[in-house]
Parts: structure tokens; sequence; C-alpha cells
């Protein structure tokens, strides 16, 4: 199969509202994860392009904390940033681009259908947070080895959980 998985869905009728897009994204998402499947990967960062008939195009683009396959959670992302877009050209077509994998770690299932772990919820909510407010309003902390706390810790992106408190950070 191809590295770089892309599709395109023409609509049946143009899309005035973001919110009908989702129905097509829905498709595109079952699509993607039965081809992420076979290698066992999954999905850290996907992009969306909407054409329109008399307009260029626009793009979305989502950032996962950690890659996932599940397109219920990856449609409650979408449907999140959707929620903030406003369409001035109605979408005639929707391009699914999934340009970074990466390979998931094998995990135990849990016993009772409904029981997740709890980092799994947090990064869930980091995720859901970041598809609210954007990329750029969410951060996170490391450490750094300095016995001053104000020179103890940088803000870094979600997705750096090294912490390098082993050394400072170059040039302190």
């Amino acid at each position: 199969p191809p590295r770089i998985f892309s599709s395109t869905l023409t609509l049946p009728a143009p899309a005035e509202h973001a919110a009908a897009l989702l129905f097509a994204a829905r498709r595109l998402y079952a699509e993607m994860c039965g081809h992420l499947a076979a290698p066992c990967q999954g999905a850290q960062r996907l992009e969306f392009t909407l054409y329109h008939e008399r307009r260029r195009r626009t793009r979305l683009a989502l950032n996962l904390v950690a890659a996932s396959r599940d397109p219920e959670h990856l449609l409650a992302l979408l449907r999140e940033r959707l929620a903030a877009l406003q369409l001035t050209q109605p979408a005639t077509a929707i391009r699914l681009v999934c340009t970074q994998q990466q390979a998931l770690a094998a995990e135990n299932q849990p016993l009772l259908p409904n029981s997740r772990p709890r980092t799994e919820a947090g990064i869930r909510l980091l995720e859901k947070l970041q598809a609210r407010l954007g990329t750029a309003a969410i951060c996170g902390l490391r450490l750094l080895a300095d016995h001053r706390p104000e020179q103890a810790w940088r803000a870094c992106a979600p997705e750096e959980r090294t912490a390098s408190a082993a050394s400072p950070a170059p040039g302190e």
C-alpha cells in the first residue's frame, strides 16, 4: 500500500455548512482506518482540504498528541474544528491526507468494554482542547536540571513527553 494515505470525495451536493461535511469525513475516516490497520499504524497528523467552485481551497490540519485510528475519536476532533469554521462558499469536494503515521503499540484490551486507562482520557482531552482552541493555546511543561525554580521548567508542545531533566536546555 502507499506510504501516505490520500483520498478525495466529491460531494453529491455542495455543502453550505461545515457541519454537513461530517458525513463525508466519516466515510474518509473509515477508509483511512482500514488503510492503517494492515501495518498496525495510527494517524498522527491529518490534513483536510475543502474544494470550492469559485474560491481557493480551505485547509484544516489536525495534530494528534498520540497516534490513533479510532474513527469516532477522530470525528469528534474534526467536529470541534468545523464548529469554528465559517464557509464563505459551498464546498464541492473534501480531501483527507494522513501526512504523519506512527506505529501503534500493542495494548491489552480492558475487561469491561467502557473502561479506558486514565492516560488515554488525558490525551483525548488535550487533543480536544487543541482542536477547539488551536494548537498554540495549549502547551506542556518540560523539566530542566536547575536549582532555581524559575529556571527549572520550559514550555513545550504537549507531544514532547520526553523530559530532559538531566541537562539544561542549550544556551543556558
